[in-house]
């Protein structure tokens, strides 16, 4: 073998280590592509079922959102019927107590055990929850066709989970059929009944309070100064006074009256629009208020939706005591 024959051996082995060195590499390569392909498509599916998850929670929570949505709107409009109004700033206004009560007392309560409660507690419920609930699921399967037509042309839209202007006509249009009225009559008797039972009551211990003081200060004045008796019958008047304000049953219209006349002294707020003066309440101003909230007690105690609507009003009364 010449010199020059070897010279070309050595040559082609190097190139053959050259040629398998760079096909090592390019597989190399290849296999990161790979890998990094793999981590990517993990990554994608990984944020696909991220995304399906999240949407399937939005779709569930949109469908008990619906459903207790349509219960506000329906009972909201049957405590309406048993109220009376002066002009449409009162209806407003009246209305959006209504609503914020009937919103709080749905939002706090569980969708499905409402379902599940309501249908078996009486026909007038079960017709409402059924109705209620054929709009939730018209909601829902709106939405998840929005959702699929979103994922067609890849975009990503909240829009989906809102409930349409023309499923709340369809919904009014089939609770109408609902027949409530005895149900309203009942509420706002009870109401009128409530409120009239205060004002005599009101009255009545108004005129006992201004008996003992005309009875204490006359009985005081046949009395000589300084006599113990003048003290004994200032007592006597006290105790009689206290048996009267301090009432061992007291009514929940009544003391609803007068935990939000305690309020109104509390929060600068609702002093702005409850009293005529500093020192001086507008009784008829708060007695009407509270003849709107308690409208929405009677309302989930007449249809049998709350069993003790009166702990749920008193948090509601709490929480307006302690507004800052």
């Amino acid at each position: 073998m010449t010199i020059n024959d070897l010279n070309a051996a050595l040559s082609y082995e190097e190139y053959k280590k050259r040629r398998q060195a760079f096909n090592e590499a390019k597989e190399a390569q290849e296999r990161e592509i790979q890998e990094a392909e793999k981590r990517r498509e993990v990554v994608r599916l990984a944020d696909a079922r991220n995304k399906l998850g999240v949407r399937n929670e939005k779709l569930a929570k949109l469908g008990d959102t619906a459903y207790r949505t349509f219960l506000t709107e329906y009972f909201t409009q049957l405590t309406m019927n048993t109220l009376n109004f002066i002009n449409e700033k009162d209806r407003k206004t009246k209305r959006a107590i209504v609503e914020s009560l009937t919103k709080a007392y749905f939002d706090q309560r569980d969708a499905k055990e409402m379902r599940r409660t309501f249908a078996a507690t009486s026909q007038f419920l079960a017709e409402v929850n059924l109705v209620c609930d054929k709009y939730a699921d018209i909601v829902m399967e709106k939405a998840k066709e929005k959702c699929e037509q979103c994922d067609k042309d890849k975009i990503d839209s909240d829009d989906v989970f809102k409930i349409e202007a023309p499923d709340k006509k369809s919904f009014y249009d089939d609770i109408d059929a609902v027949n409530a009225d005895e149900l309203t009559f009942t509420i706002r008797n009870r109401v009128m009944d409530a409120a009239q039972n205060f004002i005599d009551s009101y009255n009545r211990d108004k005129s006992e309070l201004k008996s003992i003081l005309k009875d204490t200060s006359d009985t005081v004045k046949f009395l000589k100064e300084g006599s113990s008796l003048v003290d004994y019958y200032e007592k006597k008047a006290v105790m009689k006074s206290k048996t009267i304000t301090n009432k061992t049953y007291t009514p929940v219209f009544e003391a609803m009256v007068l935990g939000f006349s305690k309020s109104v002294y509390k929060n600068k707020a609702l002093s702005e629009s409850f009293m005529v003066s500093e020192t001086e309440l507008d009784t008829d101003s708060i007695r009407e208020h509270c003849e709107v909230m308690y409208s929405v007690l009677e309302m989930l105690n007449t249809t049998k939706i709350e069993p003790n609507p009166e702990e749920f009003l008193a948090k509601q009364m709490f929480d307006i005591a302690n507004i800052e």
